[in-house]
């Protein structure tokens, strides 16, 4: 903004718990600009995420996905918009670096304009390739 430089502040933390087939992941990163340029107004200087996802291998070849997903965001107050998703997944490997999957994410919040809610059900097929 205008050459100024902006303080910004992030910390966060993350958990990974794994026994046998199970894997539990979770993570909590929050922003702060501290010095907000004098132009910027109408701006909320903090934001904040939080993800939690279990992994279930439930055969040899298909993992099973659970996670859950909440943004408070950020910025322009006149454009922001929260955002909570749960996601299903169901993963298949035809190789250990190829994988089909299916995913489905549900929006929990109201559908709105904001890239974040502007779908109620998102449904997705597609191939990953690790290399």
């Amino acid at each position: 903004v205008g050459g100024a430089l902006i303080d910004w502040l992030r910390y966060g933390f993350a958990a990974n718990i794994k026994y046998r087939f199970v894997d539990l992941y979770g993570a909590f990163i929050h922003d702060k600009i501290e010095a907000n340029p004098a132009t910027l107004q109408d701006f909320d200087p903090r934001a904040s995420g939080l993800t939690l996802e279990g992994d279930f291998l439930a055969t040899d070849r298909m993992l099973l996905s659970l996670r859950y997903d909440h943004l408070q965001a950020g910025g322009v107050i006149s454009e922001k918009s929260d955002g909570t998703l749960v996601t299903l997944q169901n993963r298949y490997f035809l190789r250990e670096n190829l994988s089909f999957y299916l995913r489905d994410s549900i929006n929990v919040e109201k559908v709105s304009a904001n890239p974040i809610r502007n779908f109620a059900n998102l449904v997705a097929f597609g191939i990953d390739f690790d290399f």
